[in-house]
């Protein structure tokens, strides 16, 4: 690369790109309640400005200013609020609030208004329209980038390496894709992440990600590309929508043997990839157990799946499994087709891809806190991928089995950690960490919200008949899990409760029993 492509990049770019700090709290899946580290702790990246129509968003928000950086960068701001600084202007910053994430593909978007930023004419003497003159926006490529062609390409990258207070720029060359990243022969240090990722032309291609911890000089982009794709198709813009996943077909599939073809096809010139599990929420309705996926593509694509599930695309020289994100941000959603071979015949089925609805999730939980409750010294959470992050002998085996079973297409609710005295506990039971309640007095639960309705329920009849002729009836609750069913006595969890509530860790606050425990009615005073 030439120097007068990095001068001219550094020149027109360099103010754009600013330094962000925020908090970095890491909450325990098991105790969603918890930070593990220290709570005023705090991470350092970079990130960018791109203007308001190439997120797709309505123009009158364009009196705001939005900024790109990494998920992982932003993971840990519970607040969700961004320090954003430029060394131009000095020690004033920027206050921003973090309004969208994706963690599978590593981007965030923060937005900085002017009512967040009232302190700059103070400061410095000038509006927020003023300092924003400054800070020029940054030209994005929607197009893929083709590792075919531009194997090799020249690119520039600028951030804050090592909590550095001036912006750096560096430049390497792109060696290939990695997975759904861009893969870039360059020395790019901790502080870089969430920065632009330019080419020759001054145009950013992707967003510098992260490094390989064992190679030195290889550095990781997310390609914008398929931020794009996610932000056009996939963010339903609302006040509900703070944290988007990609599309996902819903399918599960296997290798196809020959031997399979032979004798249960009976067709050896069928290739494609073998149907094992079909979500309830999969955006392929028609496909079944047992079907054959021969192709996937739009109006524009088609691409022939082999008997191993992988694809030639046309901006890689290696193939990708047909389900990747580097196939399924190709396509169209509202023109997807799959071919399939079915019970002897074969058809194409019309869908519309989307995201998977009603699933076993991997959460951010600082930024999206993890539903949970306190039972009678359990605590019982929405389980989440993050929850089988550390697998011990500690856990309930069954949790394994749950995932092998279902691959996560089925929501539960886990015993995720226990505070003593606890009652089943107390009351003899040998529960483990993540064991799956499956129903309550034989209702089956699968969600947070139905279980603290229920538990809230039978724990207030049991308050009103207590001391009266249906106490028994109302005394114990039967939660059923996947290896036994556990009588659990409402009397001693609330005798119990006074005592938890004495611990200074108990969340007392989530607790239902503490919640729903009477007062007691004031004591007579004895004459003298």
């Amino acid at each position: 690369m030439g120097d007068s492509a990095i001068l001219s990049v550094s020149k027109n770019y360099k103010k754009s790109v600013g330094k962000l700090t925020c908090l970095n709290n890491e909450i325990d899946p098991n105790e969603p309640f918890t930070i593990n580290n220290s709570s005023d702790e705090q991470v350092t990246g970079s990130g960018f400005f791109i203007r308001v129509k190439d997120l797709y968003l309505p123009k009158k928000m364009a009196k705001n200013r939005y900024l790109i950086t990494n998920a992982h960068v932003v993971e840990g701001a519970s607040t969700r609020r961004i320090n954003i600084s430029f060394p131009h202007l000095g020690d004033t910053t920027l206050w921003g609030n973090v309004i969208l994430a994706c963690r599978s593909l590593d981007f965030a978007i923060v937005e900085v208004s002017s009512e967040n930023n009232t302190h700059l004419e103070k400061e410095i003497g000038q509006s927020f329209a003023d300092i924003f003159k400054t800070i020029p926006f940054v030209k994005v490529s929607s197009k893929p980038v083709n590792t075919n062609n531009e194997l090799a390409k020249s690119v520039i990258a600028i951030g804050y390496p090592h909590d550095s207070h001036d912006c750096h720029i560096s430049s390497g060359k792109i060696s290939g894709k990695h997975e759904h990243y861009l893969q870039i022969n360059a020395s790019i240090n901790g502080g870089n992440s969430g920065g632009p990722l330019f080419d020759e032309d001054g145009v950013c291609i992707g967003i510098c990600a992260a490094s390989f911890e064992d190679s030195e000089g290889i550095t990781l982009a997310v390609e914008w590309h398929n931020v794009n794709k996610m932000l056009r198709h996939y963010w339903e813009q609302n006040d509900e929508t703070f944290v988007i996943d990609p599309p996902c077909l819903g399918v599960i599939t296997t290798r196809l043997i020959d031997a399979y073809a032979v004798t249960k096809l009976k067709d050896t010139t069928v290739k494609g990839a073998l149907v094992t599990h079909s979500f309830k929420t999969s955006c392929l309705k028609k496909i079944k157990t047992g079907d054959v996926i021969m192709s996937i593509g739009d109006h524009k694509w088609e691409y022939d799946i082999d008997r191993s599930g992988n694809v030639t695309i046309p901006f890689q020289h290696d193939k990708v499994k047909y389900y990747s994100l580097n196939v399924l941000l190709l396509l169209d959603p509202t023109t997807c087709f799959v071919r399939v071979y079915t019970n002897g015949k074969r058809k194409t089925y019309n869908f519309t891809l989307s995201q998977l609805e009603g699933t076993v999730r991997h959460v951010m939980p600082a930024l999206e806190p993890i539903q949970c409750i306190s039972f009678a010294g359990m605590i019982i959470t929405q389980l989440t991928k993050n929850h089988m992050e550390e697998v011990s002998e500690e856990l309930d085996p069954n949790i394994i089995n749950f995932f092998t079973k279902t691959h996560g297409s089925e929501k539960a609710i886990v015993v995720s950690n226990f505070h003593v005295p606890c009652c089943a506990l107390q009351q003899g039971y040998h529960i483990k960490r993540l064991t799956i309640i499956k129903k309550i007095n034989r209702k089956k639960v699968t969600e947070i919200e139905a279980l603290r309705s229920l538990l809230t329920d039978l724990v207030q009849k049991y308050i009103e008949n207590k001391g009266g002729p249906s106490a028994i009836k109302t005394r114990y609750i039967e939660i059923e899990t996947v290896d036994e069913k556990i009588i659990l006595d409402l009397q001693l969890a609330f005798e119990l409760e006074v005592l938890l509530n004495m611990c200074p860790n108990y969340p007392s606050e989530i607790s239902m029993l503490s919640n729903l425990m009477p007062d007691e009615p004031p004591k007579k005073k004895r004459k003298y």
